[in-house]
């Protein structure tokens, strides 16, 4: 995206802040306001968050929260399902926060993407509660509205963890829908998780566990020998016959279909067992190759989710490197974003989209100036990095900015939007 920023001051490094202050100069006392009036709840301004608009709202067994990003001109439909994270609290969804969590939706607004899809549209889902349960039927009639009201050709899926779960569920429930599909760490079997349509009986006690409480040789066995969830203590769902066969059903209905896949886990995850990724890329695979069905079906399990510069990141979070193109199937083929892209047919003509920055206005109050917080998604997600100030025309020395004439407050809000804590 082509982004028009006008900067009328000097800019203030912020970490995660919502804030109204006052200053004093030696000559005069000088306000600070904070513009909230944004688009989006918490009262900044996220250039590729922003470009997102209200597409469905949620009605109890009717339909979903939903973004949607609508690109100059396209035929191309990308649908993104959000981890556990970022979805409602009991019902209560602010249609944000699947957006803000991480990148997996405004990666594919990025104008590189866009430019080798040709224009897509960026579907951004949001669970009522989470995806354990089946939503599949009012996602489907979400897309399906999408594609009939913008004339889309094709359809690709991606997810993360709980949406790596939601995409093998919509893949397994409509085969050959979707045109191509990239998730990670699709969350099967979590611990303490039940997931409708599979199971998950977890009434097993942690400080008992045992080579039986844990996944089986086939699923659990690292190459090293080690016991490798012993050691990350994922558990064993008490009905685990069961849920493995149901699982099974929909791995067969994968692997009947024509929809390529890519697949990403990272080896030491210690919320989802990566042995479940090696598990479905080994059953489809195998499936695929007996029924002569050619459709391209990759993986990678990947050493670590942090680079040289991040050391604390969780292991769980291998959708990082997915998303920012860096990991390379098992067998060193293609990267997961390439491998999507050059999945697309489209033959539109492409047009860059122009987004600017809102000014954040002139202020009613004398000596007042309004400033924006302007945020941005990182990998580990959506941070405020920069105050920009509109000085409605007026002049200040820059002498007269600094850092510490800012009040910063921090504040802790939950998914709704609504519980909060200074």
């Amino acid at each position: 995206m082509k982004l028009k920023q006008t900067l009328l001051a000097g800019s203030l490094s912020l970490a995660m802040v919502l804030s109204l202050s006052t200053v004093a100069s030696a000559s005069n006392k000088v306000n600070f306001e904070q513009n909230t009036a944004t688009d989006n709840t918490y009262g900044y301004v996220d250039s590729e968050v922003d470009q997102f608009k209200t597409y469905t709202t949620y009605v109890k067994g009717k339909s979903l929260d939903t973004k949607l990003y609508k690109p100059v001109s396209g035929d191309t439909l990308v649908v993104v399902f959000h981890g556990n994270g970022e979805g409602g609290v009991e019902g209560k969804t602010n249609n944000y926060t699947q957006l803000a969590g991480n990148r997996l939706a405004v990666t594919y607004t990025e104008k590189e993407i866009q430019e080798k899809f040709k224009g897509a549209y960026v579907l951004s889902f949001q669970a009522p509660e989470d995806w354990y349960h089946d939503h599949t039927a009012e996602a489907k009639q979400v897309i399906d509205q999408a594609c009939k009201e913008f004339g889309i050709k094709q359809k690709f899926v991606s997810g993360l963890s709980a949406g790596g779960l939601m995409s093998e569920r919509m893949l397994s429930t409509y085969p050959d829908f979707f045109d191509g599909a990239l998730f990670s760490c699709a969350a099967i079997a979590k611990n303490g998780t039940s997931v409708e349509g599979l199971g998950g009986d977890y009434t097993l006690d942690y400080s008992s566990m045992t080579d039986e409480n844990t996944l089986p040789d086939d699923l659990d066995k690292p190459e090293d020998g080690s016991k490798h969830n012993q050691t990350l203590k994922l558990q064993r769902p008490a009905d685990f016959n069961a849920y493995l066969s149901k699982y099974n059903t929909w791995l067969d209905k994968i692997a009947q279909s024509k929809t390529p896949l890519f697949m990403v886990h990272a080896q030491n995850d210690n919320t989802i067992a990566s042995s479940w990724t090696k598990y479905a890329y080994k059953y489809i695979s195998t499936q695929r190759q007996q029924l002569e069905n050619n459709t391209p079906t990759y993986y990678q399990i990947i050493d670590d989710t942090n680079y040289d510069t991040t050391t604390s990141w969780s292991q769980h979070w291998s959708w990082i490197k997915m998303l920012n193109n860096d990991v390379t199937d098992s067998t060193n083929t293609i990267k997961t974003i390439d491998f999507i892209t050059s999945l697309s047919t489209s033959k539109n003509t492409y047009q860059e989209k122009e987004t600017s920055l809102p000014l954040a206005g002139k202020s009613d109050q004398e000596n007042t100036f309004k400033f924006n917080l302007v945020a941005k998604v990182k990998d580990d997600g959506e941070k405020v990095t920069t105050a920009i100030i509109d000085l409605a025309g007026k002049k200040l020395k820059d002498t007269n900015l600094d850092a510490k004439m800012f009040k910063v407050t921090a504040y802790a809000t939950d998914a709704t939007g609504i519980a909060s804590s200074q």
